[in-house]
């Protein structure tokens, strides 16, 4: 929490907007409201911070077809959307340069898969960005990364500090001490639910 997933996602696509002119992307998190509220606050924030131009449009006609929620970028020509889980069989047929995937850890297996496979535009590097909070170690999403060829980084609340209000990374570990801690504030993929062994287990007393 507050490590910068979505700065770093959003800063990616970004990049490439200005790499490949006239290359498009979408940018989805778990559910609509979610990627409306933080996610593409966010993507302003950072055309912002790198001085990148960009307009917001309710709808825009992109390859022939109406797609809603568009950051259109004038100078370049690209564009980005923004989609989400919940939505994501209706971007069945269209064709995307890139994406990056919010909040991983919430979606299920099928609809990445999904996002993905729609990355077949041929207009840029066909990127994929994925970011989530860290997961028990068994959690779908390590075994499937790797899997499929991704570079894994892990990245900890600490080494954002300066980016971070002074009083977030104080409230951060009172709300989440001991194992939370190490997997929210440290990111590491820890069990927050482990049945402690009892060494001298007796079974009348004990079950």
């Amino acid at each position: 929490k507050g490590g910068g997933k979505t700065v770093t996602v959003a800063a990616g696509l970004i990049d490439r907007v200005q790499k490949y002119p006239g290359s498009k992307y979408f940018i989805a998190s778990a559910t609509y409201q979610t990627a409306i509220d933080s996610t593409a606050t966010e993507l302003v924030e950072i055309c912002d911070i790198m001085g990148v131009r960009v307009i917001w449009r309710d709808t825009m006609i992109i390859d022939r077809k109406k797609h809603k929620h568009v950051y259109y970028f004038p100078e370049f020509h690209s564009v980005i959307c923004i989609r989400s889980a919940d939505n994501m069989d209706m971007i069945e047929g269209s064709k995307w340069d890139g994406a990056a995937i919010s909040e991983v850890t919430l979606w299920q297996p099928m609809d990445v898969r999904t996002a993905l496979s729609r990355l077949r535009r041929g207009k840029a590097d066909h990127c994929k960005l994925i970011d989530g909070l860290a997961e028990d170690e068994t959690f779908w999403t390590y075994e499937w990364l790797k899997e499929n060829r991704f570079h894994i980084f892990t990245v900890n609340t600490y080494e954002n500090r300066p980016n971070l209000p002074p009083d977030y990374i104080p409230n951060m570990e009172r709300m989440y001490p001991g194992d939370l801690g190490r997997r929210y504030l440290m990111g590491e993929a820890v069990s927050i639910s482990r049945i402690p062994t009892l060494p001298n287990y007796r079974d009348a007393i004990h079950r």
